[in-house]
């Protein structure tokens, strides 16, 4: 499966859950600093602002939120170039989804 598939398909999931699968815990709090560390500059567009402010506010065990934050951050502009910081997010959404995907504890998709 390509990694985008595997993003939708644990966006599909998380929706139908209440909150992130315990088993997804150390891939949650990883995405999570990886959002917050992510380098704003006097350029930054505003979505990538946006996308960080969502991360300090969001609530880490509510699906529904990650679900969300995961969408915001595959909008975000890739030209001008992103942020410092946001491959090392994009990367911790890969991982992220791969945990849900293969918890016991999500519902799985119908494609």
């Amino acid at each position: 499966m390509a990694p985008i598939e595997e993003v939708r398909e644990a966006t599909a999931r998380l929706d139908k859950l209440e909150t992130v699968p315990e088993s997804a815990g150390s891939s949650l709090t990883a995405l999570f600093t990886r959002l917050r560390g992510i380098v704003l500059e006097e350029g930054t567009d505003q979505q990538w602002r946006d996308l960080v402010e969502s991360a300090s506010s969001a609530d880490p065990s509510k699906a529904a939120e990650v679900a969300e934050l995961i969408r915001s951050l595959q909008a975000a502009p890739s030209t001008p170039l992103p942020p410092n910081g946001w491959l090392f997010a994009d990367l911790a959404v890969l991982d992220l989804a791969r945990a849900v995907n293969s918890s016991s504890e999500a519902p799985p998709v119908e494609q």
